[in-house]
């Protein structure tokens, strides 16, 4: 058996060539899915390169750096994929066969279900403990396969041998350490261009509505008071009356829709915090859409909960809330369900609001929040805008599951206000 330094290090960039040019040819216009299946494929093209530059410690006993695209998969694309390049090495390893063929799959599917709890819990770790945990968790993975390799196979341990594990487990320490930097690091670049990309389309949206709301609003309070005026006449026949209505309810969508304008030019810096209790705000808002609920024949519910509090404007909160669960009201189309729960932990409070309604594809969740930019036909996208810009103001976070047919979740991340 020798050292074999080369293999090491060329196992060592050919995890890093990869996920690099897959880094440098990301484009952020892929779906979830996409993204996922690509991250899949990457890892068992990996896997495969692996398997040609084995480090050989006996005939049918390989090392290699298994654990870092098998890790990657199950971390950044979830259980699914994680399950999937996890068969796709055992397949490949039976198919190889030897005598390192056992220890190899006891290890890889002892830790696939060591790790499954820690997927979900993951992506709200910071950075650092994202490079410790997975750092360790390497370390003692890679170290668990020459290990229950020599108790299995009852192979001698000698110097040479030795040496050769301490460079691999090393080698798996500082490559994973590596990988996950650039990828956070990657990730992190992408979300805040498209976070700067959004910031500046508020910019102009507020510009907008600074410069025009105003001189708008006031012909139409005229608008308006002048058709009030002629719905008391009695000389209207009751097709006029019908058409003096409709022209009313235009006129109040269109005050509607400026009052969205001038709530996206508010500057956030100017308003004043105070303890909100959610549950009180949420009831304000369910009772304020009582009516409207009723005439779209949908139940809002607000499931028991804990009393919970967050920093911030009880109006805006309310504006906030008032419409989504009116988006949702809408998205139900008549004898629907809405329901809303309230789920709190040591740092952070979850607001949950789930519909039983027609449901989204994965290109409408990611357009959300873009001015004009509506799933309904006669909406103009501001709502949305002006929910993500209050949950913002909050220190808070959106995260929006759908599925069609099926219905659709928003969950609000805001940090709790501790007493």
């Amino acid at each position: 058996m020798e050292l074999q330094l080369d293999r090491i290090l060329l196992q060592g960039l050919m995890v890093l060539f990869p996920l690099v040019l897959y880094m440098a040819l990301d484009k952020n216009e892929r779906s979830a899915n996409r993204e996922r299946a690509i991250l899949a494929l990457l890892c068992m093209m990996i896997m495969v390169l692996f398997f040609m530059v084995s480090i050989k410690v006996s005939p049918g006993v390989f090392l290699d750096l298994r654990m870092v695209p098998w890790y990657m998969a199950f971390i950044y694309g979830g259980h699914f994929v994680g399950i999937c390049v996890t068969l796709f090495f055992c397949i490949v390893r039976i198919f190889i066969g030897g005598p390192g063929m056992v220890p190899a799959l006891i290890v890889i599917i002892f830790w696939s279900f060591a790790l499954w709890g820690a997927v979900k819990k993951y992506p709200r770790l910071s950075l650092k403990n994202k490079l410790v945990f997975s750092t360790v968790l390497l370390i003692v993975a890679s170290a668990s396969i020459p290990i229950i390799g020599s108790i299995i196979l009852n192979e001698k341990v000698t110097l040479l041998s030795a040496a050769t594990y301490l460079c691999f487990i090393l080698e798996n320490a500082i490559i994973i350490w590596l990988s996950v930097y650039l990828l956070e690091t990657h990730l992190e670049r992408r979300s805040l261009l498209k976070e700067l990309q959004r910031a500046e389309t508020f910019n102009v949206v507020g510009q907008l509505a600074a410069s025009v709301a105003h001189e708008i609003r006031n012909p139409m309070t005229s608008i308006r008071g002048f058709i009030q005026l002629l719905q008391s006449s009695e000389n209207l026949t009751n097709d006029e009356k019908s058409f003096l209505k409709v022209s009313l309810e235009e006129v109040d969508r269109a005050n509607s829709i400026i009052g969205d304008y001038l709530s996206m030019g508010k500057e956030s810096s100017s308003i004043k915090t105070k303890d909100v209790d959610l549950s009180a705000v949420i009831s304000k808002s369910i009772n304020t859409l009582s009516s409207y609920a009723a005439l779209n024949n949908t139940e809002v519910i607000l499931h028991d909960h804990n009393k919970v509090f967050i920093e911030g404007q009880p109006q805006r909160l309310q504006q906030m809330f008032i419409n989504l669960i009116k988006n949702a009201i809408e998205a139900t189309s008549g004898s629907g369900l809405i329901e809303i729960w309230i789920l709190s932990d040591e740092d952070r409070v979850l607001v949950k609001i789930a519909d039983d309604g027609e449901g989204m594809p994965q290109y409408q969740i990611d357009n959300l929040g873009l001015p004009f930019y509506s799933t309904k036909e006669k909406g103009t996208g501001l709502g949305l805008m002006v929910v993500l810009k209050v949950i913002k103001e909050m220190g808070g976070s959106l995260k929006v599951t759908s599925a069609q047919s099926k219905g659709t979740v928003f969950n609000i991340f805001f940090p709790l206000k501790t007493k």
